[in-house]
């Protein structure tokens, strides 16, 4: 099997690297990470109102967030800042650069590191420079 973002061509890397990098199950070989991102940023073309929920509480809304990678990622300003509370931890994306994360807080109730967002991205992710994305069971829906 190749790799499942890179390796579609054999042909165009000696047949060494080839057997090194591409062989066995579907997987990311070593090329992957330096080739350019085959995912973009979108917006919807007719934006439509986001609301990021945890226990009933809205703690984000706007119908100008940036999808990457499926996630929606939501204006600094559409995030109710005293429902967010920093965090120590961080996280490398290969193509975005480095994640730094926040959590949500709602009536007392900590959801760690719930939210995260890129505040120096990579040129391939700057769309997306300091917009807030949340996971960990936060409700991100019209």
């Amino acid at each position: 099997m190749r790799c499942v973002q890179c390796c579609r061509a054999p042909d165009t890397r000696s047949l060494f690297v080839y057997l090194l990098a591409c062989l066995g199950p579907p997987r990311l070989c070593m090329f992957a990470a330096l080739k350019k991102p085959f995912i973009t940023a979108t917006v919807p073309k007719e934006p439509r109102p986001m609301k990021a929920v945890w226990k009933g509480t809205v703690i984000a809304e706007s119908d100008q967030t940036v999808v990457v990678e499926g996630n929606h990622y939501f204006p600094p300003n559409a995030v109710q800042q005293s429902l967010v509370r920093s965090s120590e931890y961080s996280t490398i994306c290969g193509w975005k650069g480095r994640a730094s994360y926040y959590d949500v807080v709602v009536d007392g109730q900590t959801n760690k590191d719930a939210a995260f967002y890129y505040p120096e991205p990579k040129d391939a992710a700057k769309q997306i420079k300091g917009y807030l994305a949340f996971w960990k069971g936060v409700q991100v829906s019209p």
